[in-house]
């Protein structure tokens, strides 16, 4: 009997110490997993690898285990910021180019171009010109945005991918997408503007310059969605520059694309604006000039730069590509018809012209071709329509030249 009991008792014990053991290896896999889970943090900053790159023009990236990245563009040198790019691991992107305080100039999208100006710090208000895919334009006014995050804005550029140069790359993206997803043209700076990779850009100071840089060997950690191998920090470098410059070049590509769009949007984002605005620009060093008679009759021209009706000019480029530009203040235009001409004044040079008529919330793109001594009839629009089709035609295709309804060529 007492064997027995002895025998229950080893058992016991035995089944205790198995226990106990697998109490320990359970335990001590929670505690590697931790450990690693640690290691991992610990090589990251708030989540986010901050990387250089070697190359000069795209110096630095940040990528998030979101599948996001952000990649600074230099176009100066390697240190100073003068854009940036946000992607992520689907193949959408955001490209700003920014001034020298970190406002965004422009901007492209997966669709669209934007061009911001006229940045009002006092009424944290922006002025912006949309153009779409076809190329239509749309001007909107006094867009808001924070100017808050430009207060105390570094400049101290001393290297690639300092934190001075992530903070303005992200002050400028901030604006960007909180600006353009206020026009409701694109849902991916609606997604952007609430990331948390450009929040932790935003948030970093100075004094973070050796964790960023600690942070570049939790890349493959964090990149493994834009396809990324684990343990390859040097390919990995390599593929996530080589998505960064994919995505500038495509930016480059659709800007050059669109250079009479933008064009005739900066000029109109420059000048004066109102119930109307007549925008011309042109692609050569001649001197063009904007032609806008009003209902009364009057033709407001450099030789008579503001009308009886309150039309004014306000631009007369004599050197070459523009922007000249015709506008009556809100509140001012006349109803009734106003007709546009575009007329050569001098030069030698078979010319490509873009003009931007707004009014009376209307907006309308023309563009042709001008030959020296020619006056070219554009259109004829009221306060309730603008009539004509946007043309788009190059120098080589004369044959699309409009030649109708043309005007016999006056000067003063």
């Amino acid at each position: 009997m007492k064997t027995n009991v002895h025998i229950l008792k080893m058992k016991d014990v035995t089944l205790a110490m198995f226990f106990l053991l697998f109490l320990v290896i359970i335990t001590g896999c929670d505690l590697l997993s931790s450990d690693k889970k640690d290691k991992t943090e610990e090589e990251l900053f708030n989540g986010v690898s901050f990387i250089t790159t070697g190359n000069a023009q795209l110096p630095a990236i940040a990528i998030s285990g979101g599948g996001q990245a952000m990649s600074i563009i230099s176009e100066i040198d390697d240190k100073q910021p003068t854009g940036v790019i946000f992607s992520d691991a689907s193949g959408k992107s955001l490209v700003v180019y920014a001034d020298q305080n970190g406002f965004p100039r422009r901007v492209t999208s997966s669709n669209y171009i934007y061009i911001f100006d006229s940045f009002d710090a006092n009424q944290n208000k922006v002025d912006i010109g949309v153009i779409s895919p076809s190329g239509d334009i749309q001007i909107l006014r006094k867009i808001e945005y924070d100017q808050s995050i430009y207060n105390n804005l570094s400049k101290n550029f001393t290297e690639p991918g300092s934190p001075a140069a992530w903070k303005f790359a992200s002050a400028a993206l901030h604006t960007a997408s909180t600006v353009i997803s206020l026009t409701g043209t694109d849902n991916f700076a609606g997604t952007l503007k609430s990331s948390t990779i450009l929040a932790v850009g935003i948030a970093v100071t100075d004094s973070d310059g050796q964790a960023l840089k600690a942070s570049a060997s939790g890349i493959t950690k964090v990149a493994s969605s834009f396809g990324c191998s684990e343990n390859d920090l040097a390919g990995c470098t390599s593929m996530m520059t080589n998505l960064s410059s994919s995505h500038y070049n495509s930016s480059k590509s659709k800007i050059e694309s669109k250079s009479d769009q933008i064009s005739v949007t900066e000029g109109a984002l420059d000048t004066g604006f109102g119930d109307v605005q007549v925008t011309l620009t042109w692609d050569t060093a001649v001197d063009l000039d904007l032609w806008v008679t009003d209902p009364d009759g009057e033709k407001i021209y450099y030789g008579n730069d503001q009308s009886a009706t309150g039309g004014r000019l306000d631009r007369d480029d004599v050197e070459g590509f523009g922007p000249e530009n015709i506008f009556w203040e809100s509140g001012m235009a006349p109803t009734g018809e106003y007709k546009v001409e575009v007329d050569y004044y001098s030069g030698g040079l078979l010319t490509n012209y873009t003009v931007l008529v707004q009014a009376f919330g209307n907006v309308k793109t023309f563009t042709g071709q001008i030959s020296p001594d020619e006056t070219k009839y554009i259109t004829t629009f009221s306060h309730t329509a603008i009539p004509g089709e946007v043309i788009n035609q190059v120098v080589n295709e004369s044959s699309k030249v409009v030649t109708d309804r043309k005007k016999s060529r006056t000067k003063s």
